[in-house]
């Protein structure tokens, strides 16, 4: 049979995306975060500046230790977070402190980082040319302020765990990517409440069960967009009604985005469950309100659904 397919705006088929960003590398982060963090399953990045930790290696190895690629992410947040007053000096904050992280975490040069920009510094180089440099070192720059200038900031924007709430409800509505950022957690300059952060983490683990929210680290959001902006399905005619044959295509490079795609398949009434088969990869999933959902590698190819 030939039916309807699309790559979903989101994994999960999700309203919309959220991340946690943890930036500056604050001791509170380490202590608090990223207990509560596991806790709930819900991944978060962690924005180092690898300068400020030259007299102190151990307690970046510290911090690098905890990197599980699962909960715990890692991002590109300059050497020094003093701002760059050139092209050159923005290739050595960038550059050098993405090879300090690759090369204590054994990252392959192809592998996406997340970077963010520090804020409250001088930056004397355009977007254009900081895009240069973070192509140049297959990183992604991630989401920062909305067109309006705003952010949802912990601590300031966001004061409490109502703030939060109402915050990811905008979120949802909006159906877009976003993020709330923070500088410490019951401690360090930008403080916010250790348990309204861990009930925030609570709500979030909900809406990711939901899948209300696509709750994940900054990079494989990054990643999803461009790959889903990159690729393309189609379905192929067939004369039997118990399978539907795709076609996917991508133009992104596999080794370095790697992030599932969503596909959403309009299916017959009478399925109730569907086997997935995509190259050696082989799955059954259920079949909702007439619809097979499905994550897929972005990779180039044919996907087989058969009714059983």
């Amino acid at each position: 049979m030939q039916a309807t397919a699309t790559i979903a705006k989101w994994q999960n088929n999700a309203k919309a995306a959220f991340a946690l960003y943890y930036d500056d590398g604050c001791f509170s982060t380490l202590k608090t975060a990223v207990p509560c963090l596991r806790k709930y399953d819900i991944p978060g990045t962690f924005y180092l500046c690898t300068g400020w930790y030259k007299d102190k290696p151990a307690e970046l190895d510290n911090w690098l230790a905890q990197v599980d690629e699962k909960i715990v992410f890692i991002g590109n947040h300059t050497v020094a977070h003093c701002g760059v007053q050139s092209y050159e000096n923005a290739k050595e904050e960038l550059c050098n402190n993405d090879a300090v992280l690759r090369e204590k975490l054994g990252y392959s040069p192809n592998k996406m980082l997340s970077y963010g920009r520090p804020g409250g510094c001088c930056w004397k180089i355009t977007d254009e040319e900081e895009k240069e440099i973070l192509d140049s070192i297959h990183s992604i720059r991630r989401e920062h302020e909305k067109a309006d200038g705003s952010e949802y900031a912990g601590a300031l924007s966001v004061k409490t765990f109502e703030d939060a709430r109402n915050a990811l409800d905008a979120i949802e509505a909006a159906g877009n990517n976003d993020y709330i950022v923070f500088h410490g957690i019951g401690g360090d300059w930008f403080n916010f409440p250790a348990a309204d952060h861990e009930k925030l983490v609570q709500e979030l683990a909900i809406r990711k069960a939901k899948h209300s929210l696509w709750v994940a680290a900054s990079i494989d959001i990054h990643k999803y967009i461009v790959e889903r902006n990159n690729a393309s399905i189609t379905t192929l005619p067939l004369e039997n009604d118990d399978e539907i044959m795709l076609e996917l295509s991508v133009t992104t490079d596999p080794e370095s985005f790697n992030t599932p795609l969503t596909v959403v398949v309009e299916a017959p009434t009478d399925w109730v469950r569907a086997t997935i088969t995509q190259g050696d990869a082989s799955y059954i999933v259920p079949v909702f309100d007439g619809k097979v959902t499905f994550d897929t590698a972005p990779i180039t190819g044919s996907i087989s659904i058969t009714k059983c």
